[in-house]
């Protein structure tokens, strides 16, 4: 997690703490990497190839846009039928830069920790059965497997 976010957040929020996230080790990535690419059937060696892919595979929610008022990320893993486990995975920059979060902290603090405009993520849990991305323009991708 970039620090400048946790700033902004103690800022906003002098007397409460930041969610916890853990990043994820080096190796604990690769090994993301290596199922996804099982999964999308392409190389492992190639992280552009991964978010390629799950790009040309993830459909549109063309009906609701990250960045708008009162968007709920709890509502859409609803509307999606998406049931989230306890902890969920961010991917910040092709699945080299990966933070640990609990799901309901993620919900309920995503727009202290998504910015419109320079973030593009990707979201997923253990099981790496779905991938949702949301755009630097709010736009949001769902990819089941």
């Amino acid at each position: 997690m970039e620090s400048f976010k946790i700033d902004h957040f103690k800022k906003d929020n002098p007397s409460g703490e930041f969610p916890w996230h853990h990043p994820l080790s080096p190796a604990d990535m690769v090994a993301i990497r290596h199922r996804l690419s099982e999964i999308l059937q392409v190389s492992s060696e190639s992280n552009l190839e991964i978010v390629n892919a799950l790009y040309a595979i993830g459909r549109a929610v063309d009906e609701i846009n990250a960045d708008t008022e009162g968007f709920s990320l709890c509502e859409l893993f609803k509307k999606l039928n998406i049931s989230l486990v306890k902890n969920v995975y961010i991917n910040w920059y092709r699945f080299d830069n990966i933070d640990e979060m609990r799901s309901l902290d993620l919900c309920s603090f995503f727009e202290d920790i998504w910015y419109p405009g320079p973030d593009d993520i990707d979201i997923f849990d253990s099981t790496l059965s779905w991938v949702l991305s949301v755009t630097h323009e709010g736009i949001i991708r769902v990819a089941k497997f």
